[in-house]
């Protein structure tokens, strides 16, 4: 007589999985399978819409920046589906995101607090999967029931995120609590309301140019028509080609945030897929010429000078694209005389630039980055003009801010004065005193020792 067969193991979900906790692997012998995980449940998926259109004001507040999930399942209309609102369950979690996505909405803020949850794994597996996770900047989970770091690993692939808050969970008890966060998320800004304190560099700062030098004047305004005003003019980067040597180099270094992305244009617009196609592949080559420090990417160099002119082509100067530069008066060049056959000048510039499709309309918006650029330049034989050897290049979002090394400017002072209690004056007259960060964070800690009595005295006698 034959035997009845038990059932089998791998058919069977496993709960541990389902809730983000199992770490068995492939020797777990139930199953991982997604489809067995997070079956696809239209109801949910239509009454979970329903709620998001009908509670926007409280779900996507200001505007659909901040998705406020905070205590879910007392959301008003969700009575039929409360054993449904289960942030620990995948079905649940891919049915919110879905929805999310449907809204069209730029989701910068995540706040999930109070919903008993005992892991993220399956919720931020459904951000990323929706390609929602790079827009997040803030992710809040405070008061539920996480009890591992597990939510680290799942966070990398959030390029952009600064802050997270984990307060009030089992997890926020253990020593190594905010040590693990900030290996495994170095970029983190802030965690449970407090910032990443990160020591100050000893790096000196630089100086700001002196323009009664005419000499160097004149060497920016050679290096300014030569380069940037031909290409602004309608010339290509292979037209340019003579100005970089036949070892020449070049690298470009800009965070995940401050990549090329193509303008948000009116559907009406004639072309627009092609202005999108060609915004992404400079974005593609940028991505894969970048060499960012700050996520130890290796260093993607081009050299010789057909690579070099190929690299600009498609990271800055693409042939569809119109670009403009507006150069900051802080830039400036330096000679180097000494253990060198002809002069070396090594420019370092500020700006910013921007990028317009030939084939956009007129008033439509242009691409802008903040840029620094380092060249350096060695004059020809006889004197007869110069070409260059190396070209460093950072792009940054902040097309807006200041320079990235000018570490004196007002801003900073402001920031430096409320961290350290001291009034910016007295902020700003540290920093006309001192050459590096580190000099600076000791005079202010000592400065901020007296107290602000004696500084308010100070203005008060002024």
């Amino acid at each position: 007589m034959a035997s009845v067969p038990f059932t089998r193991k791998d058919r069977v979900p496993c709960r541990h999985f389902q809730q983000g906790k199992c770490n068995r692997g492939k020797s777990c012998p139930f199953s991982h399978a997604e489809k067995a995980d997070a079956p696809k449940n239209t109801a949910l998926t239509a009454i979970l819409k329903l709620v998001f259109e009908k509670h926007a004001d409280r779900l996507l507040p200001d505007g659909g920046r901040m998705l406020d999930l905070s205590e879910f399942a007392k959301c008003p209309d969700l009575e039929k589906v409360a054993n449904s609102v289960d942030f620990d369950a995948a079905a649940f979690c891919e049915a919110v995101v879905s929805v999310v996505r449907s809204l069209h909405v730029d989701v910068h803020f995540i706040r999930l607090d109070k919903n008993n949850i005992r892991s993220l794994n399956h919720f931020l597996k459904a951000l990323e999967r929706a390609d929602l996770h790079n827009g997040i900047r803030a992710l809040s989970a405070a008061d539920n029931n996480i009890a591992t770091l597990e939510f680290v690993k799942r966070l990398k692939p959030f390029s952009n995120l600064a802050e997270v808050q984990f307060l009030g969970n089992p997890v926020a008890d253990q020593p190594d609590y905010r040590s693990a966060i900030r290996k495994g998320l170095p970029d983190l800004e802030g965690l449970d309301g407090a910032g990443v304190n990160r020591p100050p560099l000893n790096l000196p700062w630089p100086k700001n140019t002196d323009n009664s030098d005419e000499g160097k004047v004149a060497l920016l305004q050679e290096l300014e028509g030569s380069l940037f005003r031909v290409l602004e003019e309608g010339g290509s980067i292979d037209s340019l080609s003579g100005l970089y040597g036949d070892d020449a180099t070049f690298s470009l270094t800009c965070d995940s945030d401050a990549l090329v992305k193509a303008p948000t244009l009116d559907p009406s617009v004639t072309r627009r897929s092609v202005i999108t196609r060609d915004f992404v592949a400079m974005r593609m080559a940028q991505t894969d010429r970048n060499s960012d420090i700050k996520q130890s990417r290796s260093v993607r160099v081009a050299r010789g000078r057909t690579d070099v002119c190929s690299a600009l082509r498609n990271t800055m100067y693409p042939r569809a694209l119109e670009v403009r530069h507006v150069l900051s008066p802080d830039s400036d060049v330096a000679q180097l005389n000494d253990g060198v056959k002809a002069p070396l000048y090594v420019f370092t510039l500020h700006g910013c630039i921007s990028w317009r499709h030939k084939e956009q309309p007129d008033g439509t918006p242009v691409v802008s980055r903040t840029f620094d650029r380092t060249l350096v330049v060695c004059t020809r034989e006889g004197g007869n003009g110069f070409f260059i050897t190396s070209d460093a290049v950072t792009l940054r979002l902040d097309s807006s801010g200041p320079p990235l090394w000018f570490a004196q400017n007002e801003a900073r002072a402001e920031a430096w004065a409320a961290k350290h209690g001291l009034p910016p004056p007295v902020v700003q007259a540290v920093f006309n005193v001192s050459t590096t960060d580190i000099d600076a964070h000791a005079a202010a800690t000592d400065l901020a020792a007296f107290g602000a009595e004696p500084f308010d005295a100070c203005a008060a006698a002024t």
